[in-house]
């Protein structure tokens, strides 16, 4: 009974004349809305490069450091079984080859969700303190940093610790997805 009830009233709203905002609007008013929407609608995508160009190349930033990240937690694991990675970072084995150690394996797994999680407990106190944008961009920054302590990691330590720092600092880019 109270469905059928509350069915009846939505039907009834339903029927009603929509209230027009643009009998409460000037002519002028609607003139300029006409205008603005016209230019932002009609626009080349050329104009539209041309015109938002720093918008165009902040989100192009953005989504490639969005890939890059996605892409170097996808592929660190990978990076075990590679002669080159084991050689520089394992140890050798008794019949001449390299390994990376079954501990240094996890350690390097695991560093990855220990630095998300420290990371998102630091990104909310300073957001708010400093502000989303600051923090953003020295974030961008501090990663350009740890990424290349990661790339020239001259020991697995190294490694570990840059991985630390560069996982640390990605949940502060989560402001960019908004």
């Amino acid at each position: 009974m109270l469905f059928a009830s509350g069915l009846n009233l939505i039907m009834t709203d339903l029927k009603k004349p929509p209230i027009e905002p643009a009998g409460m609007l000037e002519k002028a008013e609607q003139e300029h809305i006409e205008v603005g929407r016209r230019a932002e609608t009609d626009l080349t995508v050329r104009d539209a490069f041309r015109y938002y160009r720093p918008a165009v190349m902040w989100s192009a930033l953005i989504s490639i450091a969005t890939i890059m990240e996605s892409y170097d937690m996808q592929i660190i694991n990978s990076f075990y079984a590679f002669p080159q990675f084991q050689k520089k970072y394992g140890v050798q084995l008794e019949e001449g080859g390299y390994t990376i150690t079954a501990e240094w394996q996890l350690a390097l797994s695991l560093v990855a969700l220990l630095g998300l999680m420290t990371g998102t407990f630091i990104n909310g106190s300073v957001s708010e303190r400093f502000g989303a944008r600051k923090v953003i961009m020295v974030s961008l920054v501090a990663l350009t940093g740890f990424v290349a302590i990661t790339f020239f990691a001259p020991s697995i330590e190294v490694l570990l610790v840059g991985e630390l720092l560069w996982y640390a600092s990605l949940p502060i880019l989560s402001y960019l997805d908004y």
